[in-house]
C-alpha cells in the first residue's frame, strides 16, 4: 500500500503515528484525538511552516498505532520517543540518566539514589539534576530519619546491628529494635519531605512529640523535637515566593545561540525548594507552545511529583489531554496555568531570567571549549578533558591525582587518587608516567570513555613522558598538552605541546585560558588534599 493510499485510510480515532525515512527509520512521532485529521494535516499544501515542510520532503512511510482514548495515545507517544528518539521530534537530553529517591516496598523499606525507575511497587521521587545536592539531602534525611540503606534481608533476625546502628544512621529493625509502626511512621515523613509537604510533616511531627511528652515518653520528644528543628532549619533557607499554600511548577523555555532550555521551578506551599534544567534536543523549527508540550509530557511520564498546578508563558494546543492525563496520573485535579499578570507572571519571568543566565553561562564554556580546539589546533572539540597532578615532599609520601571535565564543568564520578607504587624518590616526571599508564590500563581493561585532551602540570619533560605512554597503550590519537609558569613571570601561563617547539601564550583575558588554568588548580587541590591526608595518617600512626 502507497503512503497516499495508507493516509486516505486512516481511522478516525486515538492514536500514534510515525513517520519514517526512506531507510525504513522513525523519524518523528505524534499523538492525536483523531489520526485521520492529524495526519493528513501535515499533508495540506497551504501548512507553509518550516517543520512541516521538512516532515513532508523526508516522510516515505507511514505507521500508527491505534488507542482507545487520547490519554493512552499521549503515554504511549512518551514511551516511543524515548525508545527510538526521532530526529524531528523534541527530546531532554540524558533524561535517562538523571537520579532519583527510591522508598523500597518493604515491610521495612531502604532508601537509596537510584538511576533505575522500574514497576516494582517502591515508591520514586525525581528526577533530579545535580547529584551532590541530591547526597547532600539524603545524607540530612537519614540523619533526620534514620531509616535503612543496606541490602540486608530481614527474614533473619541479627544478634547485633551494623555500624550505622551506632553512628546513629539506622534504627536497626535488622536486630528488632524498632517495631513496624514506628518505622512506617518515619518513612513516611521522609515521603512527606520529598513531596515538599513540609507543613503537614511539620504539623505531624509537632503532634507526635506532644504526645509523647504527655506519656512521659521524654527521649522519643526529644528526638522528634531535633528532627522538627533539622527541618526548620533547611526550609529556612528557601525563599517565601507566594503567600498561597499551593503547590506549583513553574515551567520557562529560553533558546540563546540555537540552544533551549527548559526550567523548572519548583514551588510547595509557597517556597521555592528546588530548581532544575534541561536542555532540549531536536524539534529546532517547532513553535513555543509546541515545545513546551513536548516537555511537560516528556517530564512528567518519568517524574513522580506533579503539583496541583502548572504555569506556563503560552498556551498549548493540546492543554485538556495533558490536563485529563495528568489529574490521572496524580490521582487529583491539576490545573495548567497561563498568568497574564500578578505574582504568578512574575514567577514565570523569574524563571526565564534563571534560565538565560545558566543558558549564557554554558554558552560561554562551549565557546571556551571551540577556542581551546582553533588555538591548540586539536582534531575535535575537547569534550571530555583529563587532568594529571602529582604530590609530595622530597618524593616522600608521593601522590597523584585524576580530575575529569565534561562540557567544560566537573565530572566528579571521574575523580580518582593515586598511591605511587614504583617510583622513590623526588622523581615527579616518573611518578606522572605511573599515574598515566595505571590510569589507561585501567581505562582500556573495563572499555570506558575515553579522553579528547589530556592536560599535564609541567612542561616538555611531562608531556613527553606522557605521549610515550599513550604510544605505548596504542593511545597516540589522544591530544595532550602541558600547562606550566615562566619562571621569571609567575603570572605568564604556557601551554606546551608536542608539535610546536615554543609554548603557546595565551591572551590573559581568554576564556581558554581561565578553562585550562581551572581544571589545572583543581588537579593540584585534588591531588594536594589526598597528600595532605596521608601524611596526616603517618603522623598518627608515629604517635
Amino acid at each position: 500500500m502507497s503512503l497516499l493510499d495508507k493516509i486516505r485510510n486512516l481511522p478516525d480515532s486515538p492514536g500514534v503515528y510515525m513517520f519514517h525515512d526512506k531507510m525504513g527509520k522513525i523519524i518523528y512521532i505524534g499523538e492525536a484525538k483523531c489520526l485521520a485529521k492529524r495526519v493528513r494535516s501535515y499533508f495540506r499544501m497551504e501548512d507553509l511552516s518550516i517543520k512541516h515542510t521538512l516532515l513532508r520532503n523526508k516522510i516515505f512511510d507511514l505507521t500508527y498505532i491505534v488507542t482507545d482514548n487520547p490519554i493512552e495515545a499521549l503515554i504511549l507517544e512518551c514511551n516511543l520517543i524515548k525508545q527510538h528518539k526521532p530526529k524531528y521530534n523534541i527530546r531532554l537530553k540524558d533524561d535517562k540518566t538523571f537520579p532519583f529517591i527510591k522508598i523500597t516496598a518493604e515491610d521495612f523499606p531502604r532508601i537509596y539514589i537510584t538511576r533505575r525507575v522500574k514497576e516494582d511497587g517502591g515508591r520514586y521521587f525525581g528526577p533530579y539534576t545535580d547529584v551532590k545536592d541530591l547526597r547532600h539531602t539524603l545524607k540530612l534525611v537519614r540523619k533526620t530519619f534514620p531509616v535503612r540503606g543496606c541490602r540486608y534481608k530481614l527474614g533473619k533476625k541479627r544478634l547485633r546491628p551494623c555500624l550505622d546502628y551506632h553512628i546513629k544512621q539506622c534504627l536497626a529493625p535488622c536486630a528488632g529494635l524498632i517495631d513496624k509502626k514506628t518505622y512506617s511512621g518515619m518513612v513516611e515523613g521522609i515521603s512527606l519531605f520529598f513531596q515538599g509537604r513540609i507543613s503537614k510533616l511539620l504539623g505531624d511531627l509537632t503532634k507526635k512529640m506532644e504526645s509523647r511528652a504527655r506519656d512521659l515518653r521524654f527521649e522519643e520528644a526529644a528526638r522528634i523535637r531535633d528532627q522538627i528543628k533539622m527541618i526548620e532549619k533547611v526550609m529556612g533557607k528557601q525563599k517565601v515566593l507566594v503567600e498561597k499554600d499551593i503547590d506549583q511548577d513553574v515551567i520557562a523555555l529560553v533558546t540563546h545561540l540555537g540552544k533551549t532550555l527548559a526550567a523548572v521551578f519548583f514551588v510547595r506551599q509557597g517556597r521555592l525548594i528546588d530548581t532544575r534544567y534541561f536542555f532540549l534536543e531536536g524539534g529546532d523549527e517547532d513553535s513555543t507552545d509546541t515545545t513546551i508540550s513536548s516537555f511537560i509530557k516528556q517530564y512528567y511520564s518519568t517524574s513522580s511529583s506533579i503539583p496541583k498546578e502548572i504555569l506556563v508563558k503560552t498556551e498549548i494546543s493540546d492543554s485538556q489531554t495533558i490536563v485529563d492525563w495528568l489529574s490521572f496520573k496524580k490521582g487529583g485535579r491539576v490545573i495548567i496555568s497561563v498568568p497574564k499578570r500578578g505574582k504568578r507572571l512574575d514567577l514565570i519571568q523569574m524563571a526565564e531570567r534563571n534560565a538565560r543566565l545558566f543558558l549564557e553561562k554554558e554558552s560561554s564554556l562551549n565557546a571556551a571549549l571551540v577556542e581551546l580546539k582553533g588555538l591548540l589546533h586539536l582534531p575535535r572539540l575537547p569534550r571530555r578533558i583529563f587532568a594529571f597532578d602529582i604530590s609530595n615532599i622530597s618524593g616522600k609520601l608521593p601522590t597523584g591525582s585524576l580530575v575529569t571535565y565534561e562540557d567544560g564543568k566537573p565530572s566528579k564520578s571521574g575523580y580518582r587518587r593515586f598511591k605511587i607504587k614504583t617510583v622513590s624518590g623526588p622523581n615527579d616526571v616518573g611518578m606522572l608516567r605511573e599515574v598515566i599508564k595505571r590510569c589507561f590500563e585501567k581505562a582500556l581493561n573495563e572499555k570506558t570513555h575515553l579522553p579528547d585532551l589530556i592536560i599535564v602540570d609541567g612542561g616538555k619533560a611531562q608531556l613527553n613522558q606522557t605521549y610515550q605512554v599513550l604510544a605505548s597503550l596504542g593511545l597516540s590519537s589522544i591530544s595532550a598538552i602541558g600547562i606550566a609558569k615562566k619562571r621569571d613571570d609567575m603570572d605568564q601561563e604556557r601551554i606546551y605541546t608536542l608539535y610546536q617547539e615554543k609554548p603557546i601564550i595565551l591572551p590573559h583575558d581568554s576564556d581558554s585560558l581561565y578553562l585550562l588554568q581551572n581544571i589545572r588548580d583543581e588537579a593540584h587541590r585534588f591531588a594536594i588534599s589526598y597528600h595532605r591526608r596521608l601524611r596526616k595518617l603517618s603522623a598518627e600512626n608515629r604517635k
